[in-house]
């Protein structure tokens, strides 16, 4: 008999395609109008989807603007004709169960070293219960499952992007029909239809991969965690070595359970999150360094530390290129994209100016355009001019092989006969080999901090304790920063203190998790279409909610940085909605958007498109 949730073949034009039953209406006996054509075949015995999970999906579609074949794709094998015709679907425990609230407190879990986030895994894993396990970043899955116990290796499946088609026909059946009860994945892993769930686990909580940002639907791990909680009964737990502040949050308002290595249950006063003691961080001020004539970007504390290292090294600086500014000395002209009104970087190999948001690339001029001086300079540093300075720089570094890693570099970390500098941004990261690694340096914080985002300064914070967690005891880190004062360098040894004056701060400009954010934006390829199209759907919204007295807040018309990408100008309008009410107020905020914009609830950037 068919049923809603049944997946069946169609006849589409002179195709035959697939489709999913959303509902079933009528009575076999009524006769199928004319213009209605006949259901060709159902494919399997028992329905893909069950009714809660049916609603899962509709509810992503709703909260996201993406359309809602388009969220069931994604919750779908490939489909593959040949290999369909032998499909069984298990049948589904408790179809007809009706959603209900989920009363049991999401629980917290700190560790400060890696057998202690093994201890806690093995006390949560059972092997009576189906387990999903969601991580940032896919190299981290073979982590997790080295930290499993062994005995329950045979029960685990991965699931991510990179799979291949094949691979994703296979292991969606092995979930679906409960051949593999321990998940680890992706955030990807949130639209597979499980039969049963009973523990959701979100490993490095605090990981701005758990949120996907650059394509529809842009749906945070964390908000999808909530439905399937209430969805299947499920207990949910977060686990981090660095607490995000809405888990700071939550876990000091008693919201959370609590679960450190040194504590079960919540104290009266305030649970303990962080370690007794840290490893110790060498901050280096930079003005000073100027002062004494130092005008490098090695400050002497960090070149008298790599001259006598015996052991791999990691520079870490987030800036591409040769000079981040091109200067004219006489009359102050900076080069400058046209298109996303930000400063052109200078490579030096090349002799070429380059914007690494629109791709922009010309030639260095010989002079300046605006005054014709030929006293151009070419200020600060990237990538490019830390690898080429450095040979200069250190007396020791034949001793090493010099590596760069960004995104202009196709650089693979083989075997190696000498100990390595990398230098690099973000994407070196996974390739530190933190156990060699024997110093460990930040050449320029401060760009990093400079960021005009409200979680700015919580990103550098989890960066931070992401290398203190990993470095070696032996290892040395060193910060370099004209600001050694910043709120986060004077909060290292007493964490507390940076989240309770982080919070304070959120909560006096009314941001998460005071709030809960949606950022609407629009792009085109003519600036000033786009920006009429921002203003004219802004004071649209803004009648609507006064019309309706909605407790929502709309932001005037932003615009985003960098303000062209992907060959359009973009424009952007922030809505804070309350914390009580954010999941009805998004659905009605999103039915006033117009189709061609992009919906992006609890975003990880405000101004960037």
């Amino acid at each position: 008999m068919l049923r809603a949730g049944h997946l069946v073949s169609i006849p589409f034009r002179s195709q035959t395609v697939f489709g999913v039953v959303c509902r079933v209406s009528g009575s076999p006996s009524e006769e199928t109008p004319k213009h209605i054509k006949n259901i060709l075949g159902i494919i399997g015995k028992e329905p893909v989807f069950s009714p809660p999970q049916w609603n899962r999906y509709a509810t992503i579609h709703a909260w996201y603007g993406t359309p809602l074949s388009t969220v069931i794709k994604m919750a779908l094998l490939p489909l593959q004709k040949r290999k369909l015709r032998a499909v069984a679907f298990s049948a589904l425990e408790n179809t007809k169960k009706i959603l209900t609230q989920n009363t049991t407190p999401t629980t917290y879990a700190t560790y400060h070293t890696a057998e202690e986030e093994r201890i806690f895994l093995s006390s949560i894993i059972s092997s009576q219960k189906t387990t999903l396990i969601l991580v940032p970043e896919v190299r981290l899955i073979d982590t997790i499952l080295s930290l499993l116990p062994q005995k329950e290796h045979g029960r685990v499946v991965s699931w991510h992007g990179a799979l291949s088609a094949k691979e994703q026909f296979e292991r969606w059946l092995e979930i679906r029909n409960s051949k593999k009860t321990i998940i680890i994945g992706t955030r990807s892993a949130v639209f597979l239809p499980f039969p049963k769930l009973d523990t959701i686990i979100i490993a490095r909580e605090e990981h701005p991969n758990h949120k996907q940002w650059d394509q529809s639907p842009r749906f945070h791990v964390k908000d999808i965690v909530a439905l399937l909680k209430g969805e299947y009964n499920a207990t949910a737990v977060l686990m981090s070595f660095s607490p995000s502040c809405e888990a700071y949050y939550a876990v000091h308002k008693h919201q959370w359970n609590i679960h450190t290595p040194s504590q079960q249950t919540p104290p009266s006063s305030s649970p303990v999150l962080f370690p007794q003691t840290k490893k110790h961080i060498h901050i280096v001020n930079m003005a000073d360094e100027k002062r004494g004539k130092n005008f490098s970007f090695l400050s002497e504390p960090v070149k008298e530390t790599l001259e006598q290292t015996r052991g791999d090294v990691f520079l870490f600086l987030n800036r591409l290129g040769y000079a981040s500014l091109f200067l004219c000395q006489d009359c102050g002209h900076k080069e400058i994209c046209e298109r996303c009104s930000l400063p052109l970087v200078a490579h030096e190999k090349t002799h070429t100016l380059h914007c690494h948001y629109c791709r922009t690339e010309k030639p260095q001029p010989p002079a300046c355009k605006q005054c014709g001086s030929s006293r151009i300079l070419s200020k600060g540093y990237g990538t490019e001019q830390v690898e080429t300075a450095l040979p200069r720089l250190l007396a020791n570094a034949s001793d090493f092989d010099i590596v760069r890693i960004d995104s202009e570099t196709d650089a693979v970390i083989g075997p190696a006969k000498k100990p390595r500098i990398i230098i690099g941004t973000d994407m070196a990261f996974p390739s530190v080999d933190w156990k060699k690694t024997k110093t460990i340096v930040f050449l320029n914080i401060d760009t990093e901090l400079g960021i005009p985002e409200y979680l700015t300064h919580e990103h550098v914070w989890h960066k931070i304790q992401h290398i203190q967690f990993y470095q070696s005891p032996e290892s040395a880190f060193f910060i370099q920063t004209h600001n050694p004062s910043h709120l986060i360098f004077r909060s290292l040894n007493e964490p507390d203190r940076f989240y309770r004056t982080e919070l304070n701060q959120r909560r006096a400009l009314r941001y998460p998790p005071y709030c809960f954010l949606v950022k609407y934006f629009f792009g085109h390829a003519d600036m000033r279409i786009a920006k009429e199209e921002t203003e004219r759907v802004y004071r649209f919204m803004r009648h609507a909610l006064t019309k309706e007295k909605k407790q929502i807040t709309l932001s005037p018309p932003i615009e985003m940085h960098p303000r062209y990408r992907r060959k359009k100008f973009w424009y952007t309008l922030i809505v804070k909605l309350e914390t009580t009410t954010w999941k009805k107020d998004l659905i009605w905020c999103n039915h006033l958007i117009p189709e061609q914009w992009k919906i992006d609830p609890n975003p990880i950037s405000l101004l960037s498109p």
